[in-house]
């Protein structure tokens, strides 16, 4: 999936299907997080690592989505933060760090909650 652009001045995303996806990924991808924060807690490793590598992979996804012919300050700014999310939770894997793995899934939930209110004001009926 490649994100649409309408013309230079206009946001990335500009159709509600395309968001929806964008959503169940990053619904995807938290799950993934709090499977792996569980795992932390149960101090089972294999498992933790796991689900971190299922997120990341949705990261990967999501960065390789953006169009690398737009150069918005959005795409590049959604680049940046794919890239940092993916070191955080190699990081987090090496260091067996619990705050790694919530930072990343609260900037997730962060952007989340952004893509959902641009859908809601694409069309107020879709919830």
């Amino acid at each position: 999936m490649k994100l649409k652009t309408a013309s230079p001045n206009t946001f990335p995303v500009n159709d509600e299907e395309t968001i929806k996806v964008l959503l169940m990924l990053y619904d995807g991808a938290i799950d993934y997080l709090d499977k792996a924060m569980a795992a932390y807690r149960s101090n089972d490793l294999d498992k933790r690592d796991y689900y971190i590598n299922k997120a990341n992979d949705i990261i990967v996804e999501l960065d390789n989505a953006i169009n690398r012919k737009d150069t918005s300050d959005i795409a590049r700014n959604l680049t940046m933060l794919y890239s940092f999310m993916n070191r955080h939770l190699i990081n987090a894997c090496a260091t067996n760090s619990m705050k790694a793995i919530r930072d990343v899934s609260k900037m997730m939930a962060d952007l989340r909650g952004g893509w959902q209110h641009i859908r809601d004001s694409l069309s107020p009926s879709a919830a």
